[in-house]
């Protein structure tokens, strides 16, 4: 059985920067969700990170078990979970949107002073993730060097 899980979570700074734990979240992500068939966006602003992960039932619930328990997270919450036929994000074993106009504007509209994405009801929540499909993806290049980084991994 394909499920879509949608979380929220405010970002918990840690021994690194926020550009490094993003970049590293990536990384890993993208690694784990090729090698077990998951996909989904992530996107990050004003603190929140909000991510859709989509793809088998027990993979995608144990890895969000994972991310619990990642210290980058904090005040993670569960905002859908639902049976899906097909797969929204089915390009992207992780697709990374930065702060984007659109999603600032549609946010706006609802009278949100910033990204809080715990707020949305299920009907924004749909209008968010078709904005982050259509939205160009972020590579996330950095001058940052590899050489002597751990990352971080959460699974």
């Amino acid at each position: 059985m394909l499920i879509r899980l949608c979380y929220s979570s405010k970002y918990k700074q840690g021994q690194f920067t926020l550009v490094e734990d993003i970049r590293d979240i990536l990384v890993v992500a993208r690694r784990f969700n090729q090698q077990h068939h998951i996909c989904g966006v992530l996107y990050y602003a004003d603190g929140s990170f909000f991510q859709c992960l989509e793809g088998e039932n027990n993979t995608v619930r144990d890895l969000y078990d994972s991310i619990l328990k990642d210290n980058r997270h904090q005040n993670v919450t569960l905002l859908k979970i639902d049976q899906i036929k097909s797969i929204k994000f089915e390009n992207w074993t992780m697709k990374y949107v930065e702060s984007s106009n659109p999603i600032k504007s549609f946010f706006k509209k609802l009278n949100f002073g910033s990204f809080v994405p715990e707020q949305l009801d299920f009907k924004q929540l749909d209008q968010t993730l078709d904005l982050l499909y259509t939205e160009r993806e972020q590579l996330f290049y950095s001058d940052l060097s590899d050489k002597n980084r751990i990352f971080s991994h959460y699974f």
